[in-house]
């Protein structure tokens, strides 16, 4: 009854739920594909951080290693990795670790601020928050 009663005061509205709902859906399976494929290198960074008592600068250079690795998972961010990876002279695309250049991996970057962006709006439409996933 309460998705009968939402679905016509929808129509009094001129909303479609089923459009909204599918929308919420995928943002929210794109977002959990996105985190699942980046688990690895998140945790792999992660320990490499504690056990390598890492400093402040490094502790941003993994997170902007992740957050691109998470811009690697989402369809619409295909350019601006293929930017971000010519930027900063990666190797392999799909690898950014491998001969990683720290010295070129600026977050003030108007390249990198398409990655920052798009990553922070997909988090936003899988109903996360980027700085929590993160964390967790």
């Amino acid at each position: 009854q309460l998705v009968e009663a939402l679905q016509s005061k929808a129509l009094l509205v001129g909303t479609d739920l089923r459009a909204v709902w599918g929308g919420l859906e995928a943002g929210r399976l794109e977002w959990l594909n996105a985190c699942a494929r980046c688990h690895e290198i998140k945790e792999l960074i992660r320990d490499a951080l504690v056990s390598g008592g890492g400093e402040e600068g490094d502790r941003s250079d993994g997170l902007m290693v992740w957050k691109y690795c998470l811009a690697l998972n989402v369809p619409m961010l295909k350019a601006a990795c293929k930017a971000w990876a010519e930027k900063v002279k990666m190797e392999k695309h799909l690898e950014p670790l491998k001969g990683y250049k720290a010295d070129l991996w600026d977050p003030r970057l108007p390249e990198w601020q398409a990655i920052e962006c798009g990553v922070t709006d997909a988090a936003d439409r899988g109903g996360a928050i980027l700085q929590e996933a993160w964390e967790s």
